[in-house]
Formats: C-alpha cells, sequence, structure tokens
C-alpha cells in the first residue's frame, strides 16, 4: 500500500538547517570573543604590554612617580591599543591625585591631535569627567 500523503517531510530538514546554522554563529561569536579577549598578537607589542601592567599596577593602587612618568610616556608611543589603555590609567590617577590632575590635563590635551577616531573618543570623554571633577 502507498502512503497517502506523497508530499516529503520538510520541517526536520528545516529544523534541522536552523539549528546548525544557530551553533555554528554560537561559535563564530565565541572565538571572536576569544580573539578579541586573548589575543597573542597585540599583546608581543612592547607598548601594550607596558600599558597592562601599568594598568594592573594602577588598579591596585596610586602610582608612584616613576609608574606614573611610564604611564605618560606609552601615552605618547602612539599605539591605538596602548594610548586608549593609558587613558584610563591617566584619568584613574587624576581623580586619586588632585595635584597630577594639571599634568594629565596637558597630556590628554597633547592626545586629541590623535589619527585614531577611537583614541579622540576616548580622550574628550575622560577630559569632559575630569574637567567636571574640579
Amino acid at each position: 500500500m502507498t502512503d497517502p500523503d506523497p508530499q516529503p517531510r520538510r520541517w526536520p530538514r528545516v529544523a534541522g538547517s536552523l539549528v546548525g546554522l544557530a551553533v555554528g554563529l554560537l561559535l563564530a561569536f565565541v572565538a571572536w570573543w576569544l580573539w578579541r579577549e586573548y589575543n597573542p598578537i597585540i599583546n608581543q607589542i612592547p607598548a601594550v604590554r607596558e600599558a597592562n601592567a601599568l594598568r594592573d599596577a594602577a588598579r591596585a593602587g596610586p602610582l608612584t612617580d616613576e609608574e606614573f612618568e611610564r604611564v605618560v610616556n606609552v601615552a605618547g608611543s602612539g599605539e591605538p591599543v596602548a594610548v586608549l589603555s593609558t587613558v584610563a590609567v591617566l584619568e584613574l590617577e587624576a581623580s586619586r591625585r588632585p595635584d597630577r590632575r594639571e599634568k594629565v590635563t596637558a597630556v590628554l590635551t597633547d592626545l586629541q591631535q590623535s589619527r585614531d577616531a577611537s583614541v579622540r573618543q576616548s580622550v574628550a570623554a575622560a577630559l569632559a569627567r575630569i574637567t567636571s571633577e574640579k
């Protein structure tokens, strides 16, 4: 006897394709996030390594004069990833140590001339927050 419904059943095929697509997108997102978070290439740049070390020191407490000068030097390195990290450190130092606020403002004002748009945007926001604290 023949099947009364000669149409093939498409729903399992479509559902399987959708599940496969969702799993593929999830795996792609996880791979992208891991690469962004633990990128081995960007961490080999000396300015980025220095900026990360100084950021960790700033999280632990106020920076020494030597560490603060190192932050200022890394900020002038021109490496956008390192500069973005040092902008956050400089802003933190300005809030912790009001005596360094003028120097931080001068460094950030110089960084506004950067060619990188994300650096300019970050510096402008940091300057706005620092000047509003006064």
